[in-house]
C-alpha cells in the first residue's frame, strides 16, 4: 500500500534468500551449483541453485543474536557487551587464540567489569554457529536429491563477518565458502 501511494508498482514478492543468492552468487555459481547462507541477526535462511534453478530454500528463526544471548547467559554480562565483544574479539578460529587472552566485559547490571577468557568467549560463538550452519546442512540434505552437487558455499548478512566463519562452512559442508560481496 505505501509503495503504491509513492507511485511505485510492485512486479512481484521474492523469497529474500532467493534475492540475496541472485544478487551474490555468480552465474557460474548458480549453473554449477551453489548454497547461500544469509545469517542476520534473528533469522537464517539459505537458498540452493543447481542448473541455474532453485532446488531448496528455508529459514530457520536463530541469528547472530543467539550468539550475544549465549554469552550473556555464560559471562553474566550485558547485550550491549556481548555485542561489542562478539564484534570486537570473536573468532571462530579457535587456534588463533592463545589460552592466556582475556576481555573486559560489563557486568550484567552494567555497574562494573569483570575479566573473562577470549578463548571460552570464542569456543561460545563457535559452537553456535557451527550449529547454526548444521541446521542449515541438515535442511538441505533433506531436500536435495542425492545426485545434485555443489561447487561452493556463499555467506551472506551481519552474522557473517564473524572473523573465520568461512573456514568454518567448509568443515560443516565439506565445500568452498567464502563471504559473499
Amino acid at each position: 500500500k505505501a509503495i503504491n501511494a509513492a507511485g511505485l508498482e510492485v512486479e512481484e514478492f521474492i523469497f529474500s534468500p532467493v534475492a540475496a543468492a541472485l544478487a551474490t552468487l555468480t552465474a557460474d555459481e548458480r549453473r554449477l551449483g551453489a548454497i547461500l547462507v544469509d545469517i542476520g541477526y534473528g533469522n537464517t535462511t539459505y537458498a540452493a541453485f543447481a542448473g541455474e534453478r532453485l532446488i531448496a530454500a528455508g529459514c530457520f528463526p536463530v541469528g547472530a543474536n543467539k550468539i550475544n544471548d549465549d554469552l550473556v547467559h555464560c559471562f553474566q554480562t550485558t547485550t550491549a557487551g556481548a555485542e561489542k565483544c562478539k564484534r570486537e574479539a570473536g573468532t571462530v578460529l579457535l587456534a588463533d587464540v592463545g589460552e592466556e587472552e582475556t576481555i573486559s566485559l560489563p557486568t550484567i547490571d552494567g555497574r562494573a567489569n569483570h575479566v573473562v577468557s577470549r578463548l571460552e568467549m570464542c569456543k561460545v560463538a563457535r559452537l553456535r554457529m557451527q550449529e547454526i550452519l548444521e541446521l542449515v546442512a541438515g535442511d538441505i540434505l533433506r531436500q536435495v536429491p542425492a545426485d545434485v552437487s555443489f561447487t561452493g558455499l556463499v555467506l551472506s548478512g551481519g552474522g557473517a563477518h564473524l572473523e573465520g566463519l568461512a573456514a568454518l562452512a567448509e568443515e560443516v559442508f565439506v565445500m568452498r565458502a567464502r563471504l559473499g560481496e
